[in-house]
């Protein structure tokens, strides 16, 4: 934007323009709409004043002070003003007509318009919905809410105004109500905008701003093509680095992925001798364990035969002494048969002799003091075996009779296995 870039048609609208920006309008907003025909014979000085009529919406019957705007009276509470404006707490003590509410307050330097916006903010129909909706009516509000002390009511102007009001609008109502947050980033906004200013946009701003945005403008189009050669330069520059970097980075690249594929190969390589060593190592294992199992396997079959040949020896010999003893017993069991059946044979001897020469009958085996159940008892008695000796048991004095159960076993009187 640049000053050649506003619609102004010849030198002289220009200078109309210079001369009516030199002051600012109080109310930018309203200025750029106008103000009605009513409003301006009652503001005017010598104009008749309007005979007096009651407010339709805020005159309360309960209100205890009275206010004069453009020939209208309005009625309302006076503890809102006193609470929320430092100037309408000292207009209360220094103004007599404050504590009669038939004498209005006149209230100079503004619109029935602006004063009823403000009032719906201290007296709303509505708490959930607020009535104003437009820029101007928030640029009254904002404007006598500054005027007349209304901190809180300000900020809320503000906060109500700055997403609904253009750039061109903020920036006036900036520099006109001290809005310093407005200034800086709407500036920027209007600068950087290719659509030029236009004259309404020009009255609204003033003189100072509005030179001050279209020089500022011409200098930051300067700089910019400035900036924009020195960037091409830089640019051209940059390439040929850029250019050379890549090359360098594809050669980095390249060589990486030699040795990144070389590490692979070696890799791999040792991967399968590690794999084969451990293959090997493992055969060798199993084979190991494999032998010591068949050791062991053999060592328990020899184990087992040993125990075989001992247990077989064992009863060999069990047996070996078994039949020793047998035979003994059976030599011995002879020997004393043949030695009874000598002495039977004597004792036979002797009492057929006896006979003869008439002597007493014995009886050969049989005690006298036995009883005859007594020597048959002894007669079935089995041999007592003790060691390897066999002995046939018999009642004291009695000689030893054969046993009726080795005759079973084969041996009788004679000697002998039959």
């Amino acid at each position: 934007m640049s000053a050649s870039s506003l619609s102004f048609t010849d030198s002289e609208d220009f200078d109309i323009m210079s001369q009516t920006l030199n002051s600012s309008p109080r109310t930018p907003a309203l200025v750029a709409d106008g103000i009605s025909s009513v409003e301006k014979a009652t503001e005017s000085p010598g104009a008749a004043p309007a005979p007096e009529r009651k407010h339709a919406k805020f005159y309360f019957e309960d209100g205890n002070v009275t206010f004069l705007v453009q020939g209208v009276t309005y009625h309302v509470p006076k503890c809102f003003f006193r609470y929320h404006s430092s100037y309408f707490r000292t207009l209360f003590k220094s103004s007599p007509e404050s504590e009669d509410p038939t004498k209005p307050i006149p209230l100079n330097n503004v619109t029935c318009s602006e004063f009823d916006a403000l009032l719906s903010i201290l007296y709303p129909t509505d708490f959930d919905e607020c009535e104003l909706k437009t820029v101007e009516s928030w640029t009254a509000v904002l404007r006598l809410s500054t005027e007349w002390s209304f901190p809180s009511i300000r900020r809320l102007a503000i906060n109500r105004l700055q997403p609904i009001a253009s750039a061109v609008d903020q920036v006036a109502l900036g520099r006109t109500y001290g809005i310093d947050a407005w200034m800086g980033p709407e500036y920027a906004t209007l600068y950087n905008r290719e659509k030029p200013l236009t004259r309404e946009e020009g009255l609204r701003l003033g003189f100072d701003d509005t030179m001050l945005i279209m020089t500022v403008d011409g200098m930051v189009k300067a700089y910019l093509k400035t900036s924009v050669d020195q960037a091409a330069a830089r640019v051209d520059d940059e390439i040929v680095v850029g250019r050379r970097a890549y090359e360098e980075a594809i050669k980095r690249k390249k060589i990486f992925e030699e040795a990144a594929a070389k590490k692979a190969v070696e890799d791999a390589i040792a991967r399968k001798k590690a794999n084969e060593e451990a293959a090997a190592k493992k055969a060798f294992e199993e084979a190991a364990a494999k032998k010591r199992a068949e050791e062991h396997s053999r060592k328990m079959e020899e184990v087992a035969a040993a125990k075989k040949r001992a247990d077989e020896e064992a009863a060999a010999r069990k047996e070996a002494e078994r039949e020793a003893a047998l035979k003994k017993w059976e030599d011995d069991y002879n020997r004393k048969e043949a030695e009874k059946a000598a002495t039977k044979e004597r004792a036979d001897d002797d009492a057929a002799g006896k006979k003869r020469a008439g002597g007493p009958a014995m009886t050969i085996g049989i005690s006298s003091s036995q009883t005859p159940s007594q020597a048959e008892a002894a007669m079935l008695r089995p041999p007592s075996i003790t060691g390897n000796s066999v002995a046939h048991a018999s009642a004291p004095g009695q000689l030893a009779l054969p046993n009726p159960h080795m005759a079973s076993k084969g041996f009788g009187r004679g000697g002998g296995r039959r």
